[in-house]
């Protein structure tokens, strides 16, 4: 069956049980011994790529997998917190330098797990690195609220110490980026909440000694939610009154698709949001063929289609967010992989051949929410519901 074919039968359905698991398994075939799960077949591994394949893994059942994954990813964490934002399957590291959205990203893959599996000792066992790594994050949090998007991790690669280093060498912010580490900054908060519950105190008390030493939830807990708070009106200023040209405190990226649709997944949506993302829709969205990655190129990818129907789908657009999901099924390879991307109208893939990770783990993500699964607490929220008169 050819690639259109696919796309042709199940142009009127999301993803049935047997496609899901059928690109699961994709994954996993791509996952090293160890436990790693590379962009690509062979490739390199980034923390937040990595932990987002695990989540897919997690979303269908195959728990074993996901687990190797995240255990894998806490052994080899900085001790100071971090991770750097490439490795190869063996654990070498391939880039040092470091990925402030990459290193959080931990705790909303924990909060997923968990609200999937209810397994508290599992979420217990990995409180200490979701701590460490969500306290690093936010030890480079400016006064003004913004959290760089990137250090250079030379710097930090013999250290333990959790504090800011060489300010001259601290990148300016993201706004997907500091989207990603507000949402997992809900997450942390949401974890400590479940950790630091009378109910589930005497549950953990044989592994107080691990939790409660250095990692107190209780105690994290307002530190937690008042860095989030800080972001959030970070965020919410800059896209009310960018941009900020003079500071350069958050660089523009309004012509790539994520800086479009990121706040709406990650609770971040208000009048300028909602705006900002309709406003971009008839330049990043092509009819059948999904979301442009960059505006000015007509190469549309899997996992920037995946992701901005979930952003619709934080906004109740069903209907628009189904139709997005649907169209990746031209990037669909018969064994359940996918394609990154295809440009227009050649239908040339682009990498050439390149199947990835993300692209199939961000598929899989969008479909349980469609779907109405448990992913669907991760990334909306029912409050956001008035402002489907917005769209």
């Amino acid at each position: 069956m050819t690639q259109d074919a696919i796309y042709k039968s199940s142009a009127i359905n999301i993803l049935g049980t047997y496609e899901v698991q059928a690109t699961a398994s994709s994954i996993i075939s791509m996952q090293a011994r160890g436990g790693a799960i590379p962009k690509t077949y062979g490739g390199s591994v980034d923390p937040w790529n990595h932990l987002e394949a695990a989540m897919a893994l997690t979303t269908v059942g195959r728990i074993g997998e996901a687990r190797k994954a995240i255990l894998w990813l806490a052994e080899i964490q900085n001790p100071n917190g971090s991770w750097y934002s490439g490795y190869d399957s063996a654990d070498n590291v391939l880039e040092y330098r470091i990925d402030t959205n990459q290193c959080v990203y931990i705790a909303t893959t924990l909060l997923h797990h968990f609200l999937f599996t209810g397994d508290l000792a599992f979420l217990v066992r990995l409180w200490p690195t979701i701590a460490k790594a969500v306290n690093f994050v936010i030890s480079y949090q400016t006064k003004a609220g913004n959290i760089p998007w990137s250090i250079d991790g030379e710097a930090l690669c013999n250290s333990s110490e959790v504090t800011p280093y060489v300010k001259e060498e601290i990148t300016p912010s993201l706004l997907a980026s500091s989207c990603s580490i507000h949402h997992s900054l809900r997450a942390a908060y949401i974890l400590s909440n479940i950790l630091a519950a009378s109910e589930n105190m005497h549950s953990i008390s044989q592994y107080k000694d691990a939790l409660f030493v250095d990692y107190d939830p209780q105690y994290l807990q307002p530190i937690y939610l008042y860095s989030r708070f800080k972001l959030f009106k970070s965020i919410n200023e800059y896209v009310y009154n960018r941009p900020n040209t003079e500071e350069e405190i958050y660089l523009n990226k309004d012509n790539y698709a994520m800086d479009n649709y990121y706040p709406m997944m990650t609770f971040l949506t208000s009048d300028a949001a909602v705006a900002k993302m309709v406003k971009a829709r008839d330049l990043f969205i092509l009819d059948d063929w999904g979301v442009r990655c960059l505006v000015s190129q007509d190469w549309f990818t899997t996992a920037e289609t995946s992701e901005w129907a979930i952003a619709e789908m934080c906004l109740g657009n069903r209907v628009l967010a189904k139709s997005l999901l649907i169209s990746t099924y031209r990037h669909r390879l018969q064994d359940g992989s996918y394609l990154t991307g295809s440009v227009y109208p050649t239908k040339a893939t682009f990498p050439r051949g390149e199947v990835s990770s993300y692209s199939s783990a961000a598929v899989i993500l969008a479909n349980d929410i469609l779907a109405g699964g448990i992913t669907k607490q991760v990334f909306t929220d029912s409050k956001l519901s008035s402002w489907r008169a917005a769209i």
